[in-house]
């Protein structure tokens, strides 16, 4: 698995940059997007015949390569080409329902049924889970090839050739990118949780059972699937995108300082059940009106023919904070429990202040990135794009494409 993460900062940044630079008949992003289909279903098929560590290592790393291609690398840019800027926060409730549903279907169907045979066969269900990825990456792939067809972008007139220098020049010279890089902090932000803490808070410290810590998870995804997620995605179409952000922004930041004050004041260190089950639902709602707005916000700031080059940079940004957020919240625990707590005993709500202090960073930057755009030093390109295009005469749009 650490193998394969490397490929994050190896892989798709270099291609989602590349996908900028070139056009083929298939389009700009489609090639490297079937082709890393494909090339990660070949991986997931072969992982289940690894008879050990060693020989596991060569399909998880094919899986890992392809996979970033095709999903870190020219998905999100081909996918907020192909929807219109004023569908793109309904386009990210859409695909966070599925991402919903595709959890709820997995914990259930496929990793419960994981040690059983499938229908009276000789395959278990640790087969199966392989099986069934690859063949959906398939049927992406034929999907990708079949119904998707790219408007035409020239790319630059020279041809640039690849050095370190001028791709991070590319990716970080920039105020405009920077500034989108900071909301790729500000998405952190919302996300950071207490990482595998987060277990150990329920079943060691607050007393519950494995079997209730899963169940806390089937509440909070039913209200968003059928109530937040339809709601944001509508609000995110019709207000202002930077404003519901920064009310979701605020109201994450709220809830790990109020959960921790109401742990160690009113619930006596060992809230309920259904207390718990309170506070992720609140933390769920404030974090889907965030999200969504800042799905299509990414993408507000970026020009289509620069997709490319700034999803990579926030490749790069993306994982460096994600390794800050998870190691800070770890070396948080350790010192709180250390000088605080009492002895031997780890206080894994104390993560929770970690979290509040991480998302007051998250609030100031979004202050920030307000005012830049308020003060017109960063630009929508996408919604400027968006009006010239519907100002174009579809004859001239026709006569563009062929040419």
């Amino acid at each position: 698995g650490g193998i394969a993460m490397l490929f994050n900062f190896l892989v798709s940044p270099y291609i989602a940059w590349k996908s900028d630079r070139i056009w083929t008949r298939l389009g700009r992003r489609r090639p490297f997007l079937i082709m890393g289909l494909i090339g990660a279903a070949v991986g997931l098929f072969f992982i289940p015949f690894a008879p050990s560590l060693l020989t596991l290592i060569i399909p998880v790393v094919i899986f890992g390569f392809f996979f970033e291609i095709a999903f870190y690398g020219t998905f999100d840019p081909l996918m907020n080409e192909v929807v219109p800027v004023p569908q793109r926060g309904r386009n990210g409730a859409i695909k966070a329902v599925f991402h919903n549903f595709g959890t709820l279907y997995f914990g259930i169907f496929l990793i419960g049924n994981f040690d059983y045979y499938f229908a009276g066969t000789k395959f278990k269900g640790e087969q199966i889970i392989y099986w069934l990825m690859a063949v959906l990456c398939l049927i992406m792939a034929l999907h990708f090839a079949l119904n998707f067809r790219e408007t035409y972008v020239a790319p630059p007139p020279t041809k640039q050739r690849f050095t370190p220098w001028g791709f991070a020049r590319d990716l970080f010279g920039e105020h405009q990118w920077r500034m989108v890089y900071l909301l790729v902090f500000i998405q952190i932000s919302l996300q950071a949780g207490l990482a595998n803490l987060g277990g150990l808070l329920i079943t060691e410290q607050f007393g519950l059972s494995k079997q209730q810590m899963g169940m806390i998870s089937i509440p909070m995804n039913i209200s968003k699937i059928f109530i937040f997620l339809p709601l944001a995605g509508f609000l995110a179409d019709r207000v202002d995108r930077m404003k519901l952000l920064l009310f979701g922004v605020v109201g994450s930041t709220l809830y790990p300082i109020v959960y921790w004050i109401f742990i160690h004041t009113i619930a006596g260190g060992h809230p309920t059940y259904w207390q718990i089950v309170g506070f992720e639902i609140y933390n769920g709602c404030v974090d889907v009106m965030a999200n969504i707005s800042l799905a299509a916000l990414f993408f507000d700031f970026i020009p289509r023919n620069k997709m490319g080059t700034v999803f990579a940079g926030m490749t790069f940004a993306r994982g460096s904070m994600r390794l800050i957020s998870s190691l800070g919240v770890g070396v948080w625990v350790k010192y709180y429990s250390r000088f605080f707590g009492q002895p031997g005993v780890n206080d894994y709500s104390s993560g929770l202040l970690f979290l509040f202090l991480f998302g007051v960073v998250g609030v100031a930057s979004t202050l920030y990135v307000y005012h830049e755009r308020k003060s017109g030093r960063i630009i929508e390109y996408g919604k400027l794009e968006c009006t010239q295009e519907s100002q174009t005469p579809s004859a001239e749009v026709a006569e563009a494409g062929v040419s």
